[in-house]
Order: structure tokens, then C-alpha cells, then sequence
């Protein structure tokens, strides 16, 4: 896919060559303004250098085996499938997020964060190894990522951290990622060549992979025992004297059937539930490769009658807020065992969802319900704040070191965090990057995200491009607008 950018786009947009895919990086990137053309393809502003950021508060990045050993612990929570908007720190007028709300409350949110690809595999793919999803051969959910490339777990681990990982991880199981507990959910990560299910040509799901939508009174989730599993490792942790640790916790939530218990269901009232843009069916101008997607997954052909869209969205406020709940059972162990002082905690997504807007659901689009996820960073010497400078997945691994006192390797396609945090980067600089080989898309696709636009190419067909500061629900595609 990658062979075929739109070399032009890229460099019409004036979009630095460190932030291509390898595969774009031969053009030669201009910085130059030629008039009013130029000012509104222009999205970088320049800035500072990028600095390090020296964690006073943890200082001692000791060797393996010296004590003490005072850099910071690590609580990294990722969950499935949230729509970056439905929080109450994000502004949503009716999802009840109040453990989420004050971890945000005490950290920053990144509003403009990335996924590497809205789709599990390849997302964590990027987020673990730092590289885009291609470069692992992380392609979609039938090719987990292998461990081909040390992860930055590898990295804490021979520096003497203690990684360990519950719940969803889509890893092929088996092989070395530094972590030394496993006890994840298993599911794309045992059968690495099921490719004929998913790379089939695009076809409506079947009759048993329709989604359904509501509550059930008894809804068990197997999230709940990664959540005991988790505030278990931090009571033993408590008082130890051991090693900093690093703690994953992949929680499944809200990842759809949209289905949850009553009591979280009835917490949102169907006649308080808004529409999404294009209720009933997709708007006009929807891409063909969006309409081939909607296609897939069977909503263009039986679209979703309005009563059956309220209650998959009540569902899924629902379904975030039990997940609240769980967030706020880890975030009060933490607390109560004394270690929330010295421990960052990390919460954000692998992809977003749909959730009806644009006339489709589910993942597996550039649209910023799908792509864009939360990111909150919270704990040590960071404080409360909002950065809305873009950033993605790879990102992480490079934050994830630094905050262990380690150096980058090099190769890695993301920067640390660390410098929007304490504010000696502006972000002026910043973009994030995209793709997707899954999901009914035979073709492919990849996008380029910076402050004001969003660029999404596609293999065989026009592009996208929208302005997002004044068109944030990207309705207006103004790929094929010469001004």
C-alpha cells in the first residue's frame, strides 16, 4: 500500500519528511510559501527544539541490582474501542466517567491522539514497538506482532523494571516482550494464519456477526478478573523495596456487542440519546471505500432504525461507565497502598468506534470516531493541562523510556511525550500517521493527521482532505478543491 502515496499530497502540504512512512520519505519535502495557495496547505508552524525532560523527581536511574532505585513505576491502561469524545473530561454532555474524570482532573490530556491503525493488532503492534504497524508486518488482526523488534517492555526490563501485563495484549503468544508475568485474554493472539476470514473479498457479515444492542440483567466480563489480577499485584507491591515496576492492564472495554447490564443501560435514558450525523444510512457523500466498509459490515444494506440506534449508543455510555468503575477499583488500590506518589499512570485506547456517525459503526476508518483515542498522563511531576498537539501510538514507546531514564534506539518512528508535557515543546512540529490493510478494505489506505488537517490517501482512488479546525466532523471534503 505504502508504494503507492500521492507523492504530490504530501509535498503540497508541506509536511516534514521525519513524519512519512518510510516508504514517502524520498520526496523532497518543501518548506517554501508560494501565496494563498500555500498559506492553506501550510499546517506546521515552527518551533522550539525539542528538549528532554529531566524527572527530578525520580532521580537515580539506577543499574540493575543497585538500590535504591527511585525512578517511577508505571500503570499503563489500555482499553478496547473507545470513541475518544465519550468522557466527561472529553466534554460529553451525558457519559458518567467520574474516576476517569479526576485521574484527567490531576493530569494532561492529549485531545489530538492517534491511533497507528483503528484496528486491535496493528494498534498495539505500534504502540509497543514504536513502529508504524507495515514495519512489524502488523498488517490486521490476523497477524499479531511477533516480537520481531524488541518492545520497549524488553528495554525496561534489562534496566531492572519489573513488567508484567494482564488482559488483552493480541501478542502472538509464546514469545519474549520483556514481560515477565503473562496472564492475558487470548483471542488473535494463537492462530497467526487465519488469514482467508479476514482478508476475503468484501462481503456483508453474516447473520451470526451481527452486533446487537441493549442489556442483559447478568452480563459477567472476564474484565473483571484482570481487574482483581491487577490491584492484586499492587497490594503485593505495596511497601516493597524491590524494583520499579511496569504494569499493563488491557481491558476489553467497551468493545462491542453493545450490551451491559441494566443498571448501567438505564443510567442513560433513550430520549436523552442524540442521533448521530447521518441516522438510518450513510450521508451522500460518504467515500466508496467507506461505502465498501459499510458494505462489510452489513449497515448500508439493514441500516439501524433510530430506536435501534439509541439503544446501541445507551449501551455503550454504559458500557464506559462499568469501565469507569473498573479504572476507579485499579486508581484506588494504587492510591491506597501508598504508591500513587511514585507512579505514572497511563490511560488511552487502542482505536475508537464509529458509533453511527457518518452513517457507519465499529473501527476501521480514518474519521477521528475511529482513529482518534484518549491519551492521559498522570502522576510524578506533570500537572494538570490539555496539549491538542497531534500524536499517535508510536509515541508511547519513546515516552515509555524516557520515563524509565532510557535513551530512545534509533529507528523508532515516535518521540517521547515528555517535552509537551513540561512544556519546553511547543508541538508546532508534530503530525500523526495512519493506516489500515483490514477491516473489508482491500485496497488500503493511510493518513496524515497535524494541527489543521487531515489527509487520507487511498490506493485506486481520490483522496480526502479536510481542515479540522473549521470542520471538525470532516463532512466537507475539500480534496478535489483547487484553492
Amino acid at each position: 500500500m505504502l508504494s503507492h502515496c500521492n507523492y504530490r499530497w504530501f509535498k503540497r502540504l508541506n509536511v516534514q519528511r521525519q513524519f512519512l512512512p518510510p516508504a514517502c520519505r524520498k520526496v523532497d519535502v518543501s518548506h517554501s510559501r508560494s501565496g494563498d495557495v500555500m498559506d492553506r496547505r501550510e499546517f506546521l508552524r515552527s518551533s522550539a527544539a525539542a528538549a528532554g525532560l529531566s524527572l527530578a523527581a525520580f532521580s537515580g536511574c539506577a543499574t540493575p541490582g543497585s538500590r535504591p532505585d527511585n525512578r517511577p513505576n508505571i500503570l499503563f491502561i489500555c482499553t478496547d474501542q473507545f470513541n475518544a469524545s465519550c468522557a466527561g473530561f472529553a466534554g460529553h454532555p451525558l457519559v458518567y466517567t467520574p474516576n476517569l474524570d479526576r485521574l484527567a482532573a490531576r493530569g494532561t490530556v492529549f485531545t489530538n491522539f492517534y491511533s497507528n491503525s483503528p484496528v486491535c493488532v496493528p494498534a498495539r503492534a505500534a504502540m509497543f514497538s514504536g513502529l508504524y504497524p507495515h514495519e512489524v508486518e502488523a498488517y490486521d488482526n490476523a497477524s499479531p506482532f511477533d516480537g520481531r523488534v524488541p518492545c520497549w517492555t524488553n528495554h525496561l526490563t534489562d534496566s531492572g523494571y519489573r513488567c508484567r501485563a494482564t488482559g488483552k495484549l493480541d501478542f502472538l503468544f509464546g514469545r519474549d516482550y520483556g514481560m515477565e508475568e503473562v496472564d492475558t485474554e487470548h483471542g488473535h493472539d494463537l492462530n497467526p494464519d487465519v488469514t482467508a476470514f479476514f482478508r476475503r473479498p468484501i462481503q456483508p457479515r453474516i447473520d451470526s456477526r451481527r452486533q446487537i444492542e441493549g442489556y442483559l440483567d447478568e452480563n459477567p466480563h472476564h474484565d473483571t478478573r484482570f481487574v482483581a489480577e491487577a490491584a492484586r499485584f499492587l497490594a503485593a507491591e505495596a511497601g516493597s523495596e524491590r524494583r520499579p515496576w511496569m504494569q499493563y492492564v488491557g481491558l476489553n472495554s467497551p468493545h462491542p456487542p453493545f450490551v451491559v447490564p441494566r443498571k448501567y443501560f438505564e443510567m442513560y435514558p433513550l430520549n436523552n440519546i442524540s442521533l448521530p450525523d447521518a441516522p438510518g444510512g450513510r450521508p451522500p457523500e460518504l467515500h466508496p471505500v467507506m461505502a465498501a466498509a459499510n458494505h462489510y459490515n452489513m449497515f448500508d444494506t439493514e441500516p439501524f432504525s433510530e430506536g435501534r440506534i439509541v439503544r446501541a449508543r445507551a449501551a455503550y455510555y454504559g458500557m464506559i461507565t462499568r469501565l469507569d468503575e473498573w479504572v476507579g477499583t485499579i486508581l484506588t488500590e494504587l492510591e491506597r497502598c501508598g504508591q500513587q506518589e511514585n507512579t505514572i499512570v497511563i490511560f488511552t485506547a487502542d482505536h475508537g468506534e464509529m458509533l453511527g456517525d457518518h452513517g457507519m459503526w465499529f473501527k476501521g476508518t480514518p474519521y477521528d470516531q475511529a482513529a482518534r483515542v484518549p491519551l492521559v498522563i498522570a502522576g510524578g511531576p506533570f500537572g494538570a493541562g490539555t496539549v491538542d498537539t497531534p500524536a499517535s501510538h508510536v509515541d508511547l514507546a519513546a515516552t515509555m523510556l524516557e520515563l524509565g531514564g532510557l535513551s530512545a534506539p534509533a529507528g523508532l518512528r515516535g518521540r517521547s511525550l515528555l517535552p509537551l508535557l513540561s512544556g519546553e515543546e511547543s508541538g508546532g512540529e508534530r503530525a500523526a500517521y495512519g493506516e489500515l490493510n483490514n477491516e473489508g478494505n482491500t485496497t488500503g489506505y493511510c493518513w496524515l493527521r497535524t494541527q489543521q488537517w487531515k489527509y487520507v490517501h487511498f490506493v485506486g482512488y481520490e483522496p480526502m482532505l479536510f481542515d479540522m479546525e473549521a470542520d471538525p466532523r470532516e463532512l466537507n471534503n475539500l480534496a478535489a478543491d483547487p484553492g
